[in-house]
């Protein structure tokens, strides 16, 4: 059954349907939010946070869109939305930045990093989120330029433009020549 067929299902209030698009599409969901947090328990709760969005907005979905696409746009949002949350909290309270405890990487983050070289992951840090977000989504390598375009709202025209402008900036930022 395709994700249309679900999503008209899910609209009628079959959780069922909840349940087989969370199946489908959780794994990708959860990759774009450990990329972008570098943590698994926060990329954890942002995925369950974006299919209870899915079931709060479920009327707001339109066909004409792809659920992946949606999904992931919701994935993008409560990630920038975490880490606004988390820069006011550390501006009101300084010392909660402090408080964080140290622990040991996760075997999913372990991966993660081998991919991403710590140099790498330093000039990932120092993009912009817009930025991050277009370099997390080209990063998965299953999602079409197409795709991309639609969760980020801008055409494939500007997704190429800026990969390469942000390849080019991150290569700036590790000293490496064109």
């Amino acid at each position: 059954m395709d994700d249309d067929l679900l999503m008209g299902r899910l609209c009628r209030g079959e959780v069922s349907a909840l349940e087989q698009l969370y199946r489908r599409h959780a794994d990708r969901v959860f990759r774009l939010a450990l990329r972008l947090t570098g943590r698994r328990e926060e990329a954890d709760d942002i995925t369950q946070d974006v299919f209870v969005r899915i079931w709060e907005y479920r009327a707001a979905y339109s066909p004409e869109r792809r659920f992946r696409a949606w999904a992931l746009r919701i994935c993008l949002n409560q990630c920038r939305d975490r880490a606004r949350r988390c820069r006011e909290r550390a501006f009101l309270d300084p010392s909660s930045a402090e408080a964080m405890p140290d622990r040991q990487p996760l075997p999913e983050e372990t991966a993660v990093d081998r991919l991403m070289t710590s140099q790498f992951a330093g000039a990932f840090l120092r993009l912009t989120e817009p930025d991050q977000q277009l370099l997390a989504l080209r990063l998965d390598g299953e999602i079409g330029v197409e795709e991309i375009a639609e969760v980020l709202g801008c055409s494939v025209r500007t997704v190429h433009y800026k990969t390469r402008e942000v390849i080019q900036r991150v290569r700036r930022m590790l000293g490496e020549d064109e």
